[in-house]
């Protein structure tokens, strides 16, 4: 129930709910008060275009936790009366995307937003466009830099022994400098005290 949760609640916004009800493209400003996301419920393909020949296969669980996979929805197309998905996938290079069939999923909205800036070193929380927390945090170094994009919450892994920070939230950013970190493929977290890298929903 905690992973669910954290998954809905702190997924990158793109996309509003207008959208999924069928209307017009969503104004510049629409990510910042909600998205859809598409939970998967059983192993799903993945086409370069709505409608295309399967390239790859997405597994319904994560390998760290076992919890389901949630992807942040970017746009959707009709396709052969089939409604099609975009979403932004959890792997390399950083902001890569597919289309996935709407019926192989279960959509949901969140109101929740993480806006990080580098440059400030700051943590802006949105619930429905409106600041719900503020705070400091630590970036990557010149050497090691904290990627920016739009990315999305992958995955809540305990953290055993911290009160303060019980769990790294994984999300679908990978490092541009690092393919591999602390026996994982260079993922980038955001973490408490103990730690840690963090990623950007802007360039500021």
């Amino acid at each position: 129930m905690l992973r669910s949760t954290i998954a809905l609640a702190l997924v990158a916004a793109a996309v509003t709910a207008n959208w999924a009800a069928g209307a017009a493209a969503p104004s510049p400003r629409a990510h910042e008060t909600g998205a859809w996301t598409a939970r998967l419920v059983a192993p799903t393909s993945v086409a370069a275009a709505p409608g295309g020949a399967p390239q790859t296969t997405l597994q319904p669980l994560t390998p760290a936790t076992g919890s389901s996979v949630t992807l942040l929805v970017l746009g959707r197309a009709m396709q052969q009366g089939d409604v099609w998905l975009r979403v932004l996938l959890p792997r390399r290079p950083n902001g890569a995307s597919g289309w996935i069939r709407r019926n192989d999923v279960v959509l949901a909205r969140t109101t929740y937003r993480i806006v990080i800036s580098t440059r400030r070193r700051q943590l802006t929380l949105l619930h429905a466009g409106r600041v719900a927390l503020r705070t400091p945090v630590v970036v990557g170094a010149d050497p090691t830099p904290t990627p920016r994009g739009l990315f999305a919450l992958y995955d809540a892994v305990p953290v055993p022994g911290s009160a303060l920070a019980p769990y790294e939230l994984l999300l679908t950013a990978h490092s541009d400098v690092l393919r591999s970190f602390a026996g994982g493929d260079g993922r980038v977290a955001l973490a408490g005290p103990r730690g840690a890298a963090v990623t950007t929903t802007n360039s500021r």
